[in-house]
This record gives structure tokens, C-alpha cells and sequence, in this order.
């Protein structure tokens, strides 16, 4: 793994997590994730120069030594009796690995369900804030939609991406109309409001948005990093925005929840 251009005076691991930490002379600390092994965070010390270097858990912090020491500490949420600093966006129950997760604006987190301990935490995901997620049949992936309207799978044990999903490029008139509505200030809307996945040997994967239309996307392949776009489900004509969606396969009908209060039947 290379990233540093002086000689290294340590490399630590960070106990019951998937991290390493290493620094050299000049104070270059880097943070490495051992699942993708790449940096995740870099952290440039004041010092001139650098000796030792320590690292402990919990609390989970840094130590650099010089002619002084240097301490960084993880940025954790003030309140420890919450889950995120952020809002809790959505819970789901992974009885395949016994571990709850929860989605926030900005990351996703991994708790162990028998003892409520924290796992994993997954960030930098999309650049955009994340809205709801969802997960496969199997439980082993784990979809998740931005306000972009955008979506991601991910292995829902490291949390590699495996594979994205975007809307269908728009015609012409709906980009110019797009382009009018930025000039005036006003913002289309494209969040995904809510995910589903449809296994039985169709792995399907149903995306909602505030745009009022359903997308249906194509998760056969699984050496493809994009998901095929299939076909667009358009809702109401009025302004009412589709907020949440659920699929019966028997009757093969999906039922969408809008902002009005009703419930919208599409085959």
C-alpha cells in the first residue's frame, strides 16, 4: 500500500475494527481500510518531526510524539445514547447476520442485535445525503438511494459498492426545462424516496421519487457495475409526490403511498 514519501515510524491497528493507521517522520498520518485497502482519512501533524506513534480504542484516538504530543480524537456523537449526531433515516433487521442497521444522512451504520454494539459504519457513499435504503432477498445486499436519485448496492459486509443505478437521461425539452427551473431558482425534485427489491429469480429493483415516477431497474447481472434501467412507471398527474412503495407479487401490482394521503395501484 503506498502513500507515504518518508520512512515510517509506525503502523497500528485499530482494536475490533477493520482499520490500520500508519505515520511517517515529516507527520503524515495516514487512516487505511484493510476491506479496500485505501486511505480513508490523511492527517498532516504540526510537528516537525515524528517518533512514535500510538493508538488506542476505546476511546478511539491518536497519539503522535515528537518533542510534544499531538492527540486526535475520533469525531463521535456528544450523546452517546444516540445512534448518529443525524437524524435515524430508516432500521432494518439482517436476521442472516444478526445485526441491525440503520441509515443517516451521511453514513450507514452496522449494530450487533444481541448486544447493541457498533460494527461498522460506512461512509463517503455518494455525495449527495442518503435517503432509505433496503435489502435483497438474501440479505447479504444492501440498496441504497440519495437525494440525487441515485442508488447503490452494497455488500452489506464491508460495504463495497457492487453496482449503481441511475435514472434514464432525459430528452432534450426536459433539459431545457431543467436548465429554466435553475435559472429561476427553483430545484427539480429527485430524491429516491423509497426502495424495494423483488427477488424470485427477477431481481428487480423498484426506486420511487419526489419527480412522481417509479423506475424499475435490472439487478441480474452481477459482474455489471451499473444496474440495467428497464422501464419508468409514471404516477399522478398532479403534484402529489410517490413517498413510499410496496410490491405484492401475486396480483404482480405495486401499491405507492403519495403526499395527498392516497394510495396509488399500479400493475
Amino acid at each position: 500500500m503506498k502513500g507515504h514519501n518518508h520512512s515510517l515510524i509506525g503502523v497500528k491497528w485499530v482494536r475490533n475494527t477493520q482499520t490500520i493507521v500508519s505515520a511517517d517522520i515529516s507527520g503524515m498520518i495516514r487512516v487505511w481500510d484493510m476491506r479496500t485497502y485505501s486511505t480513508t482519512q490523511t492527517l498532516k501533524c504540526s510537528l516537525n518531526e515524528v517518533n512514535a506513534l500510538a493508538v488506542t480504542a476505546p476511546p478511539k484516538r491518536i497519539i503522535v510524539g515528537g518533542r510534544s504530543l499531538v492527540f486526535y480524537d475520533y469525531d463521535e456523537p456528544v450523546d452517546h445514547h444516540l445512534a448518529d449526531k443525524d437524524a435515524c433515516l430508516c432500521v432494518l433487521y439482517n436476521s442472516e447476520f444478526y445485526t441491525f442497521i440503520t441509515a443517516h444522512p451521511t453514513c450507514i451504520k452496522i449494530w450487533d442485535a444481541t448486544n447493541g454494539c457498533l460494527q461498522n459504519v460506512f461512509r463517503d457513499i455518494s455525495h449527495a445525503d442518503i435517503t432509505c435504503i433496503c435489502l435483497d432477498d438474501r440479505q447479504r445486499k444492501l440498496f441504497v438511494g440519495d437525494q440525487r436519485g441515485r442508488a447503490y448496492c452494497l455488500d452489506v459486509k464491508n460495504g463495497v459498492e457492487k453496482k449503481r443505478f441511475r435514472k434514464p437521461t432525459d430528452n432534450k425539452n426536459a433539459r431545457a426545462q431543467a436548465s429554466r427551473d435553475r435559472s429561476q431558482g427553483e430545484t427539480q425534485d429527485q430524491d429516491i424516496s423509497s426502495l424495494i427489491f423483488w427477488g424470485s429469480q427477477k431481481n428487480n429493483l423498484f426506486c420511487t421519487s419526489w419527480d412522481r415516477k417509479m423506475y424499475v431497474f435490472d439487478d441480474n447481472d452481477p459482474q455489471a457495475r451499473e444496474g440495467q434501467y428497464r422501464h419508468k412507471l409514471d404516477g399522478r398527474k398532479d403534484e402529489s409526490r410517490f413517498n413510499y412503495v410496496d410490491f405484492y407479487e401475486p396480483t404482480m401490482c405495486t401499491a405507492t403511498a403519495s403526499d395527498d394521503g392516497s394510495v396509488y395501484l399500479q400493475n
